[in-house]
């Protein structure tokens, strides 16, 4: 199923704005075993930021090109995973250089200020 859909990303059209500022998303159909789900490839601009934010349930990431430095000072790199369980409250730096592209999965959605970004909101 992700193959299929995978051979659309290299079209711009295929790509959606994100829920900030320089962040672009190539969503992926999560299929009707996971409920509740994002799931996207992301693609953040080189330098950009992405603003604290709480995560209502478990995300799951892959980075696979570029970096991310979290703001615990920790830098993933391509082939790094990193694990945000439900009620984590942080923000993340993209380091100049390449953008940022990763694989998340993300269950029941995040907040970020009052933007509630859930699966559902993401559909519409």
């Amino acid at each position: 199923l992700l193959e299929n859909e995978l051979r659309g990303m290299p079209h711009p059209k295929t790509w959606v704005d994100g829920p900030i500022d320089r962040c672009r998303l190539f969503p992926c159909d999560a299929g009707s075993t996971l409920e509740d789900v994002i799931r996207s490839l992301v693609l953040m601009e080189s330098g950009s930021t992405f603003p604290s934010h709480e995560h209502l349930g478990d995300e799951y990431i892959l980075v696979l090109q570029g970096s991310l430095l979290n703001e615990d000072g920790k830098l993933y790199r391509p082939g790094d995973r990193m694990h945000m369980p439900k009620g984590t409250n942080h923000s993340f730096e993209v380091p100049t250089g390449l953008d940022l592209i990763y694989f998340n999965v993300v269950h029941r959605g995040l907040q970020i200020g009052e933007q509630v970004i859930t699966p559902e909101s993401l559909a519409t």
